[in-house]
């Protein structure tokens, strides 16, 4: 499969993929399509494991999503990655590159991903999911190989934090990364989503770290913060994050 050209988002997944690639062969690539759903700490990351692997990164700007995007029916991510894979293989077609590569491994498989079906469509290989690798294994290796993103938390698209149904505007991709941003530095927490229904804003951590919004008056601040964002009514998931909710 490489030369390649790997998907890379800056996650644990992707990492993997593409330092396994330049190893394989150095003429392999690492492409970020940047748009409005990708936090700026995402691209940030995704540019510093590039430096770290050695591998060329290019990023490329999306511009507009298909119509069809924004209306956040069950198909969104179907309409998001058909774009998003249809540009980064022409820019592999560019650079003369045959294979494009995706981090998606075993464990996935067993959520709804209809983005899936947009990167077979565009001729996307699997190799983690291929070599039969789960989250496990990929952090196992990725740690082996000092990534520095081994144990990073998973993470998604924006869009996704936007009630299903509810119109995708970059007003509210704007104030759920800015309200994400200030829940990590205000509490020190790895893992937050900040689930958008419209005036509602509803705050998930991990389990292990919901006391932080608890303690010392933590949801108050954070309401306060989050209502200057533009949402009227701010709540905390008593069931903690939990993946798709």
């Amino acid at each position: 499969m490489v030369p390649a050209a790997v998907a890379l988002s800056g996650g644990t997944d992707s990492s993997l993929l593409a330092a396994a690639a330049f190893r394989a062969h150095k003429g392999s690539v690492a492409i970020t399509v940047d748009d409005a759903t990708l936090p700026r700490s995402e691209l940030a990351d995704a540019k510093k494991v590039a430096r770290l692997i050695g591998i060329r990164h290019i990023t490329i700007k999306i511009g507009a999503r298909p119509k069809a995007f924004f209306a956040n029916d069950a198909r969104r991510c179907y309409y998001c990655k058909k774009q998003t894979f249809g540009r980064i293989r022409e820019a592999a077609t560019e650079l003369g590159i045959k294979h494009v590569l995706d981090g998606t491994n075993a464990d996935d498989i067993y959520d709804f991903r209809p983005g899936m079906r947009a990167a077979r469509e565009e001729g996307v290989r699997f190799p983690l999911l291929e070599a039969g690798m789960g989250k496990s294994d990929v952090r196992k290796l990725a740690k082996s190989l000092s990534l520095p993103v081994w144990d990073k938390p998973a993470s998604a698209c924006l869009a996704s934090r936007i009630q299903r149904g509810m119109p995708i505007t970059k007003r509210k991709l704007s104030r759920i990364e800015a309200a994400e941003e200030f829940l990590k530095r205000k509490f020190g927490v790895r893992l937050v989503r900040v689930r958008d229904h419209g005036n509602l804003a509803r705050i998930q951590f991990s389990r292990s770290e919901m006391r932080r919004l608890r303690e010392d008056g933590g949801l108050a601040a954070a309401s306060r913060r989050l209502k200057s964002l533009g949402y009227k009514f701010v709540c905390m998931d008593a069931d903690g994050y939990v993946r798709g909710s």
